[in-house]
């Protein structure tokens, strides 16, 4: 089933531009987010780029990431195309700069360089791209159907491009040490679900229609166990960023508990003990250029 495109931002994933103090420490509360979901959540990167390095007609020479964010993806790419050079093009100077400091004196740092570019302006004048990866970051143009018609202008025959999304929010099992009502995790991503708009989307009919025919679809799933390390920090981050949201969609003895839970600190909070389980699942879908 085809769902219309969203108008609106996923909270969690918005790699968009902000300004002034206020808007700066959400960017940098963002960075850190996306950088902890690379490192506890990121084990489908290696799937996910192994599947389009499968697909692409030949060793892409130039590769673009479509809304880079801290670069995870960049790197992914940089690392499983080693003759590749890598662009990372974000409207963020936060998040460029973040991946301009990773990549000192890394051994891909000669050929991954960040761009600052607004897709909803302009596409920038790359030349001709072989692959073209967006992960958690398309749905936030205002215009998805030029972007992709631009995308189709940038590949080279035989181009391919890659989109990923998530599928759902991030289920959370909270384990006997945070001291909730098993219950409780449900009713919080079913909450969150109604605050994203959840109908999956589905990229397959817009990337055909701008001459982009899909020639696979794939599921990831990635599973943070109890203990690993970051899953307690990355919870609060991700809970934190989406609290005001849940404000109306979640009952009040359920936001009690939220507040409760991320208002608690220290070695002895709920989530310091780190006893919960994340489950993330991402869609990818991947199209060719004739």
């Amino acid at each position: 089933m085809t769902h219309p495109l969203p108008s609106t931002r996923h909270p969690g994933h918005d790699h968009g531009c902000a300004h002034g103090p206020v808007h700066r420490g959400l960017t940098e509360s963002l960075a850190e987010l996306l950088d902890l979901d690379a490192a506890v959540l990121g084990s489908y990167l290696g799937e996910a780029t192994l599947w389009a390095s499968a697909l692409a007609a030949a060793p892409p020479r130039t590769v673009v990431d479509l809304g880079a964010g801290t670069g995870v993806g960049a790197f992914a790419l940089a690392a499983r195309f080693p003759s590749a050079d890598v662009v990372a093009l974000d409207r963020t100077a936060t998040m460029l700069r973040r991946i301009e400091d990773t990549a000192r004196g890394t051994a891909s740092s000669d050929r991954v360089r960040t761009l600052e570019a607004d897709v909803d302006v302009a596409w920038p004048a790359l030349g001709p791209v072989d692959l073209v990866w967006s992960s958690s970051a398309l749905h936030e143009v205002a215009d998805p159907g030029r972007v992709l018609d631009d995308v189709r202008t940038a590949l080279r025959p035989g181009g391919l491009v890659v989109i990923l999304e998530s599928a759902g929010p991030a289920r959370f099992a909270f384990g006997p040490a945070a001291g909730l009502e098993p219950a409780f995790a449900a009713r919080l991503r079913d909450a969150e679900r109604t605050l994203r708009g959840d109908a999956e989307v589905d990229w397959g009919l817009p990337l055909a229609e701008v001459g982009l025919p899909l020639v696979d679809r794939r599921t990831f799933t990635a599973t943070a166990r109890p203990g690993s390390p970051g899953v307690g920090r990355y919870v609060r981050l991700y809970l934190e960023r989406i609290r005001s949201g849940l404000q109306e969609r979640l009952g009040a003895p359920d936001l009690a508990t939220l507040d409760a839970l991320l208002a608690a600190r220290g070695a002895d909070a709920p989530l310091s003990s780190g006893d919960v389980t994340i489950r993330t699942t991402r869609t990818a879908w991947a199209a060719r250029r004739p």
